[in-house]
């Protein structure tokens, strides 16, 4: 050991031995002269293996581990900037796993020192010692630490959110994709077997009026012909509702009333069975849309009948007329639907029955599709409804739930602009 080290005073000695701070002593060759209790304590060496060894050969670098080279790297920076400079230097903050003692229940804790190497002079501005204080500084950095890391995995999650978003908006435009084309598809289909049915029907009412015309006048023949008449024209009602649904009819549309409408329908409305109470809820003064005369009876019925179908054990059925406004909060919440907000008129018609199944509530408005008993659906009535909204600019939609009932609602522009008065307090809000 050098004189240096030997001129330190014995009871200085003890007493930095004992000092509960992290420190290490070195000479000018860099060799280790002295060591507090704390520091052999953190770095698990003892005072006799380190004394008076050179610090880079009691600490040599790891060549496995990057981050612990760095740390050598810049206390060699460190100590040559003091030996050059003979000022203090502030090494940069380290991670350091310091041992727990087995009382305190062993393992590691994870600490950040500071380490500052101060330069000890003599009269003539000799380096006799370099002194290595290190500075606990884990309660500072851990929070920071916590912080930023809090905020990175904040950003990983937004970026991932934001993939899944953008991967689930494909997937739903391409199945909108694939869906449109499998409905145009069925509605050519649909319109070419309705063209030539009616070019079939059309011999048949042709050659039934041509009879009448010579049987004679109240004969079984004159019955026969006008029922083969009124059968024909039944399936010519079918054929409109095939190439209403195809969108290639060529129609004339006419300002019409849903509450006229209803009151028209609603004798036939009513001869659903007596186990189902019909209740029909007019608006006191609604504003008029525009379709094809024959339309909105299709639309009414088609939902009828479904409601029908879906209460075997009876219940209620609820047909309901209201003017409403769609507001752009609402719109929004709208899954697959390009809705424009506006003013609409609304027809909704809700039963009390078995509720769709959300299997299948996908499928409802594809054309031919039931889940009737074979002979007992077409599977045309809630795509021929669909059909029809969709060719008057308006939009469909409907809330199930199993076994509670479904209602269908039906939005369709109104015709003409109405002064806040006219429509009253029968106009809703459709918010969020």
């Amino acid at each position: 050991m050098s004189s240096a080290a030997r001129s330190v005073p014995v009871d200085f000695r003890l007493l930095f031995e004992s000092a509960p701070v992290l420190y290490l002593v070195l000479n000018p060759q860099l060799k280790i002269v002295a060591a507090s209790n704390d520091y052999l304590r953190a770095t698990m060496t003892t005072r006799e293996s380190i004394l008076g060894r050179e610090i880079f050969e009691v600490f040599p670098a790891n060549p496995q581990d990057p981050s612990a080279s760095e740390v050598l790297r810049n206390l060699n920076q460190s100590l040559s900037k003091v030996l050059r400079d003979r000022v203090p230097d502030v090494m940069p903050i380290v991670k350091y796993d310091l041992r727990r003692l087995k009382a305190d229940g062993g393992g590691f804790e994870e600490r950040y020192w500071s380490p500052i190497n101060s330069p000890v002079l003599g009269k003539d501005r000799q380096i006799l010692y370099i002194i290595s204080r290190i500075e606990d500084v884990t309660e500072f950095v851990r929070p920071q630490k916590s912080a930023y890391e809090q905020g990175k995995v904040t950003e990983e999650l937004g970026t991932q959110a934001e993939k899944m978003e953008a991967e689930v908006y494909l997937r739903a435009r391409r199945l909108e994709e694939l869906n449109r084309n499998r409905l145009e598809a069925l509605g050519r289909l649909a319109a070419a077997i309705a063209h030539d049915f009616n070019n079939l029907l059309g011999v048949v009412l042709g050659n039934a009026e041509l009879l009448q015309e010579h049987a004679p006048e109240g004969s079984p023949l004159c019955k026969g012909l006008a029922n083969v008449a009124a059968a024909a024209n039944r399936a010519a009602d079918l054929t409109k509702q095939l190439l209403a649904y195809s969108q290639q009819e060529v129609l004339e549309p006419k300002t019409l009333n849903f509450n006229e409408v209803l009151v028209g329908m609603e004798p036939m409305i009513r001869l659903i069975p007596k186990n189902v109470e019909v209740l029909t809820l007019p608006a006191r003064s609604l504003d008029p849309v525009k379709a094809i005369p024959g339309q909105i009876e299709q639309i009414m019925m088609n939902l009828a009948i479904n409601a029908r179908d879906a209460m075997p054990d009876g219940g209620k059925l609820i047909i309901e007329t209201s003017n409403v406004f769609i507001d752009e909060t609402y719109r929004k919440q709208l899954p697959n639907v390009a809705v424009k907000t506006g003013h609409y008129v609304m027809l909704s018609v809700a039963d009390t029955g078995v509720g769709i199944d959300p299997e299948i509530q996908q499928h409802i408005f594809e054309p031919f599709f039931t889940t009737k008993a074979k002979g007992k659906g077409t599977g045309i009535g809630l795509a021929t409804v669909y059909g029809i909204v969709k060719q008057l600019g308006g939009y469909v939609w409907f809330y199930s739930e199993h076994g509670k009932g479904t209602a269908f609602k039906v939005y369709l522009p109104r015709a003409v602009r109405v002064d806040a008065g006219a429509t009253g307090n029968n106009q809703q809000t459709i918010s969020s």
